[in-house]
């Protein structure tokens, strides 16, 4: 082969690499931002990231690893329950809701094989446009602005300021709750990039600093609930692996630290409580009101419409022995369903009145959802795929306590969200899967990083 003709095929091999190195971060960048109307649909959440990780997966394949292969049995039972729902006749529906299940499974796939592609341009730039856009909000300068260029056609229900009393900013979202997904998408992202060397110790520290700035500016219970499950999983995998003198030790900080912070916390509650969402939250749970309001309007006390319709669908799992109502079916079921389980949502007065109808409601974690429309099949198919994301690739899982206490936690608080707190279709726990999978197995943040954060091709 000539030397003009080899010059050639490397540079065609170099294209196509960074080629795909672009689809790869922009799958990454989309599911920041999945809250953009780009497509002509009426969603909330915008499926871009699916399809642009759909059209990657059709051009370059993807790793039949053990995670895949779970997730290979997983889909044969959307498969199969979709084709139970096209014989009870809600065909349309069942389409509609398996490629909500399917976005987010499909990102997952397209970044776990693709890691070292992933720039750390790209996740600053992110993190950068979040925390100026939060600060625009919060003194309240993006307000005309937004109204004048009509922001809120490019992202339904957004605002130009702090939504005041109890509420924070959007962000880029449609809702402070939607922007707390995000913004703990971001500190995953970036502990897992720091580890690989992809970021810098000051390009972290950055980060960090502007996660904890934007849930202040976010004041969601949703932000607060994932940053503290988050901290569960990873103090719980340090407590089970110290000696146990250091654990005894680690047990009473801990102990003097809830007597010292039950008191302030009690304080701040007391104090602020009308001004931040999550101590809000905290006054309800430790209210007369919450006590004797039965325990179906207690749920609706802590988390609106979502905890209760969460409860519904797996309680559905008892109604049908078990078996699933076929996919699509809360638009047909949903309410008689949630009569034979014991709810009724016109009687719950602690809902507002909109949400007392359950006929326009489903539920509001993808793990609820499987089990409504799945039953035990689903479950159980989706558990085992859950299974191998834990226990990470072979021969492959981190060395370090520290950095494996961080892998853990970020699982735990993805598990979380996929089955309790998670819109079918937001993509940002599967993203954290992948992290956990695949992403702290490279080279660790102690060694000299990368020149400038850049993809590697």
């Amino acid at each position: 082969m000539s030397t003009s003709a080899t010059t050639t095929n490397s540079t065609l091999r170099f294209t196509q690499s960074q080629i795909k190195s672009f689809v790869v971060n922009l799958v990454l960048v989309m599911s920041f931002f999945p809250y953009f109307k780009i497509l002509p649909i009426d969603a909330n959440i915008q499926p871009f990231c699916g399809l642009v990780a759909f059209a990657m997966l059709s051009v370059y394949g993807f790793v039949l690893d053990n995670s895949a292969r779970m997730l290979l049995g997983f889909l044969v039972v959307l498969l199969g329950y979709t084709l139970v729902a096209v014989v009870l006749g809600f065909s349309f529906s069942a389409i509609i809701q398996n490629f909500a299940y399917l976005m987010p499974i499909l990102t997952y796939t397209a970044l776990k094989d693709n890691l070292d592609r992933v720039s750390g341009r790209a996740i600053l730039a992110c993190i950068k446009i979040y925390l100026v856009t939060g600060i625009l909000q919060t003194v309240g300068i993006l307000g005309p602005i937004a109204s004048a260029l009509h922001f809120d056609a490019l992202i339904p229900g957004f605002s130009g300021t702090s939504l005041g009393s109890v509420r924070g900013v959007t962000f880029v979202a449609s809702e402070p709750s939607y922007a707390s997904y995000i913004i703990f998408e971001m500190l995953a992202v970036a502990l897992c990039f720091y580890h690989r060397g992809v970021l810098t110790s000051k390009q972290m520290r950055f980060a960090a600093y502007a996660v904890g700035a934007m849930v202040l500016m976010n004041k969601s219970s949703t932000g607060m609930v994932l940053m503290l499950t988050f901290a569960a999983g990873y103090g719980l995998h340090l407590f089970m692996l110290i000696e146990p003198k250091r654990r005894t030790r680690l047990f009473l900080s801990g102990l003097a630290t809830t007597i010292i912070g039950v008191p302030l916390l009690i304080f701040l509650v007391a104090l602020l409580a009308d001004k931040v969402r999550f101590l809000e939250t905290l006054r309800v749970l430790t209210s007369v009101e919450l006590w004797q309001a039965g325990w179906q309007n207690a749920l609706a006390l802590i988390g609106g419409k979502r905890f209760v319709t969460v409860y519904v669908g797996y309680a559905s799992m008892f109604v049908n022995a078990g078996f699933g109502h076929g996919i699509g079916s809360y638009q047909s079921v949903f309410s008689e369903v949630s009569k034979q389980v014991g709810v009724d949502f016109s009687t719950l007065t602690a809902l507002m009145e909109g949400e007392r109808n359950a006929t326009a409601l489903k539920p509001d974690a993808y793990g609820a959802a499987i089990a409504l429309d799945t039953g035990w099949m689903g479950l159980v198919a989706l558990g085992l795929f859950l299974r191998s994301v834990i226990r990470g690739r072979r021969g492959a899982l981190p060395a370090d306590t520290k950095v494996a206490a961080i892998r853990s936690g970020l699982f735990v608080a993805a598990v979380f969200q996929i089955l309790m707190d998670t819109p079918t279709s937001i993509p940002v726990a599967w993203v954290v899967l992948a992290l956990v999978y695949a992403g702290f197995t490279g080279p660790s943040a102690e060694h000299t990083p990368s020149s400038a954060g850049l993809a590697q091709s």
